[in-house]
């Protein structure tokens, strides 16, 4: 009987602890809507403020942020592709940037990637400074033309 009776409580322990597991799982699914639900798409472009170190792929701390509620967005709408386009300002040499700007893309498509979201809901390009928004004269220019882009396609 006590073989018994411990065999039931093992079995009722393992129980709440699926139960625990599974009201996780639902608060990070809430926590995860809330997050991708304060991701702004205008005009087909998923908006962003994606800010890599100074000649650098490497993101920052803020850019993580930011790439983690697009993560949780692509994972709420399992139907939305992005297509993830780096770009520079003119400084320095053309076929430097245009390798820098290809590195930005792919830093981005490997975050999103290793935060769960398919690697075929996305593609990468880099573009360096061959499609600027802004004036390449001014400062506030080139802040404008060094960034990545993700239009939903």
């Amino acid at each position: 009987m006590d073989a018994l009776a411990k065999a039931n409580a093992l079995q009722r322990q393992r129980i709440e602890g699926l139960n625990k597991k599974i009201d996780s799982l639902h608060t990070n699914i809430d926590e995860m809507e809330k997050e991708a639900a304060t991701v702004v798409v205008r005009d087909g472009f998923v908006a962003n403020d994606l800010q890599f170190e100074t000649s650098s792929a490497k993101l920052t701390g803020a850019s993580l942020t930011e790439l983690n509620r697009i993560a949780y967005y692509l994972q709420v709408n399992e139907g939305v592709y992005l297509t993830i386009s780096g770009h520079t300002d003119n400084t320095g040499n053309a076929a430097a940037n245009l390798l820098l700007s290809q590195k930005r893309g792919q830093a981005v498509y490997d975050y999103l990637v290793a935060r769960g979201v398919q690697g075929n809901r996305m593609e990468h390009q880099g573009y360096g400074d061959r499609q600027p928004i802004g004036d390449n004269n001014t400062e506030i220019g080139r802040n404008q033309n060094r960034r990545v882009e993700l239009r939903i396609k």
